[in-house]
């Protein structure tokens, strides 16, 4: 009896051992329909290069006249480091802590976060790096006292955990925290053409795909695709496939599923990386097109353009108008009378914020470490020498007043849109005048020059008012103007395809016109419910002392 029970047990291990927790046939059904969906991005991403290019070439061909330009002067990029100092780090594998020396890039970098062993080992390869798009920072000290804890937006990747010395170093360290997770950029192509050519392609796929709401383009274009044909394949594929899983005795059922769920979700990212990567050869081909076809003959692209266009519109209109007025009479109209108070005030208060540290610092404002030192503080909410503390608290309540009650019952707008719309033109706004003062201060007297830049910041920012205004609304029914315009009006259109004619069908994307004409839409829409009541409001920024 004992030896026929170590039998079983030998059987038993034996089957373990050789135990794969994938079903047979799984992997095939996976590749087929990766397979499927790089095919189809290919094909979308050469449309959107096109269309990116022809967009591109009509703006070149245009004059463009401002009437009234912005008068402080644009400032380069920041290259320099924002912060750095120690910090503590909890492990992603083994949930250790361990010190680490912190170094917070600037806006070249993509506010990208990286660390070290120590401040010595800045020359020597790093430890690692923290790309905060698609993440928010709280602080949260369950782990550790003084910590921070920045959370994806999604279950797909890590959480990062850390703990500062003390209470006024996490409020430091959290503003930069923060700005990163508002304004970094992910890993995207280093050609704005090509970028702006994924997002296109990647926006038709998803629609192709039965996805009718927006995506954050929070990571590189391998990890978007990938995103998408996971969701793609659990509608019912991956499904079909967990439910086919099992194991010897049934036993760790749920691991087993787990290990089957990695390796085909790795074998879509590979999927998906051949075919970003694949697409290179031909995007160059269809640079040599658009410089040799496309760019000289311009203007009868456009004029083809603008005939569908209007064709678009004229098909659209009886299903748009029921729903722009809606988003006028229910939206729009109720949100000016709760967003223009404390916008006017938001704006003051950041003016205000830049006189005082200007003032307290003009005598060394055209030392360039202490003009790049107040750019970087402007990216502080909490510290008391950021010129943004007031005004960010300003901003932060609208989400938590009338505002943010307002939006969560309506489904597809976003208080936080706007809220980041706000925030991110006003710190620009003070960055540009900090960079404007400090060129004035190497040719004339500081006070002269601070008196000189604050008549240039309350003029740009009584324009940036009406921008934030129209942009910010726009940008917080995004998911609402996809599912209630876009979606229906997509088959309204297709017929109009039949009318591209043949010389530029390969140019031409009807569903990129569609978006074009909904958008002319929506902004007249826009404007003619909130033109006079910004442009109002924005007078009283005249009052800011």
């Amino acid at each position: 009896e004992k030896a026929h029970h170590i039998v079983n047990f030998f059987d038993y291990q034996k089957s373990i051992m050789s135990f794969s927790p994938i079903p047979e046939g799984a992997m095939e059904k996976v590749s087929e329909r990766a397979s499927e969906f790089a095919a189809l991005f290919s094909q979308f991403m050469l449309l959107g290069f096109f269309e990116m290019s022809i967009n591109q070439a009509k703006e070149e061909a245009e004059e463009k006249i401002e009437e009234d330009p912005e008068q402080l002067i644009p400032l380069p990029v920041p290259d320099w480091t924002i912060k750095s100092g120690f910090l503590q780090k909890e492990g992603g594998n083994y949930h250790n802590w361990k010190k680490r020396f912190f170094v917070a890039r600037n806006e070249a970098d993509s506010f990208v976060i990286d660390y070290y062993t120590s401040e010595k080992c800045l020359e020597k390869e790093k430890k690692g790096s923290i790309n905060c798009a698609g993440y928010r920072a709280k602080k949260d000290s369950s782990k550790k006292p003084n910590g921070i804890t920045l959370t994806p937006w999604d279950d797909e990747r890590r959480a990062w955990h850390i703990a500062c010395e003390t209470p006024e170093e996490t409020d430091e360290w959290m503003s930069v925290f923060e700005n990163a997770t508002w304004h970094a950029k992910p890993t995207g192509d280093p050609d704005p053409l090509v970028q702006g050519a994924f997002e296109i392609a990647f926006n038709k796929l998803k629609t192709s795909c039965g996805f009718y709401y927006s995506f954050h383009f929070d990571r590189s274009p391998e990890e978007m695709l990938t995103k998408l044909l996971v969701m793609d394949l659990d509608r019912e594929v991956l499904r079909d496939i967990m439910a086919q899983v099992t194991t010897p005795g049934s036993l760790g059922i749920t691991s087993a599923r787990a290990a089957a769920r990695k390796v085909l979700v790795q074998a879509c990212a590979t999927a998906c990386s051949g075919a970003w990567k694949s697409i290179g050869p031909a995007i160059d081909l269809a640079k040599t097109v658009v410089e040799e076809k496309v760019k000289p003959n311009v203007a009868p692209i456009v004029e083809a353009q603008l005939a569908l266009r209007d064709t678009i519109v004229n098909t659209v209109t009886s299903v748009a108008s029921p729903v722009t007025d809606k988003i006028k009479d229910t939206i729009f109209v109720p949100l000016m009378g709760m967003v223009l108070g404390p916008m006017t005030e938001a704006f003051k208060a950041a003016i205000k914020g830049f006189n005082s540290q200007a003032t307290a610092k003009m005598a060394n404002l055209k030392d360039e470490k202490v003009y790049q030192s107040m750019i970087s503080d402007v990216s502080y909410s909490y510290w008391h020498e950021s010129p943004m503390v007031e005004s960010y608290a300003i901003i932060r309540s609208l989400d938590e007043t009338h505002l943010g009650t307002f939006c969560d019952a309506i489904p597809g707008v976003s208080a936080w849109s706007f809220i980041y719309k706000l925030d991110s033109m006003l710190r620009n706004l003070l960055r540009r005048a900090i960079y404007t003062m400090h060129k004035f201060c190497a040719d004339m007297d500081p006070a002269a020059a601070l008196a000189k830049t604050l008549s240039q910041l309350v003029h740009d920012a009584k324009q940036c008012f009406s921008q934030v205004v129209s942009d910010g609304l726009k940008y917080m029914i995004g998911d609402f103007f996809d599912e209630n315009l876009i979606q229906p009006c997509l088959e309204l259109v297709k017929p109009v395809a039949e009318q591209i004619p043949e010389a530029f069908k390969s140019l031409l994307s009807v569903e990129g016109l569609l978006e074009e004409a909904l958008n002319g839409i929506v902004n007249t829409t826009i404007k003619s419910c909130t033109f006079d009541s910004a442009m109002a409001a924005a007078g009283n920024i005249d009052s800011w002392q």
